[in-house]
């Protein structure tokens, strides 16, 4: 009888450890698979990320080159209008000039110095525009 005790102390000792080690194996197929979620997981992100920093690098290319485009095209168009100024405040000047040596047209020139100081006016208020403009557009460079 005390053999049987000890069989049956066995067997049920036997059947304990099968069930661990089976517990074992599902623990450890469960931990694999996780890992080889995980590890697919983080070759995902990492190739998102890969892809995310071209497109970024892209679009800071393209920004940048069309700031450069844009700040070009304003400077131009501001030197364009300082020299319209310049022309215009030249013939303002010679306007009154003449209208001073000849009495017979003061009252025609004083007609039309509102007019070019009009025009001037808006000239320099469009300068100011661009200049703010461009503020803006340094500013957003500056970013």
């Amino acid at each position: 009888e005390r053999d049987q005790s000890t069989i049956r102390l066995l067997t049920v000792s036997l059947e304990d450890a099968n069930k661990a080690k089976l517990a074992a194996e599902k623990d450890r197929d469960f931990v694999r698979e996780q890992y080889m979620n995980a590890s697919g997981y983080v070759t995902t992100v990492r190739n998102e990320n890969a892809e995310l920093e071209k497109r970024a690098q892209i679009t800071e290319k393209q920004a940048t080159e069309g700031v450069a485009l844009v700040r070009a095209t304003f400077t131009e168009r501001i030197r364009f209008l300082e020299e319209d100024v310049k022309s215009w405040r030249q013939m303002a000047d010679f306007a009154v000039a003449k209208d001073s040596r000849m009495n017979d047209d003061i009252r025609r020139r004083a007609a039309e110095a509102p007019e070019l100081e009009y025009r001037n006016e808006k000239l320099k208020e469009e300068i100011e525009d661009l200049t703010t403009h461009i503020g803006e557009l340094n500013g957003e460079i500056a970013k």
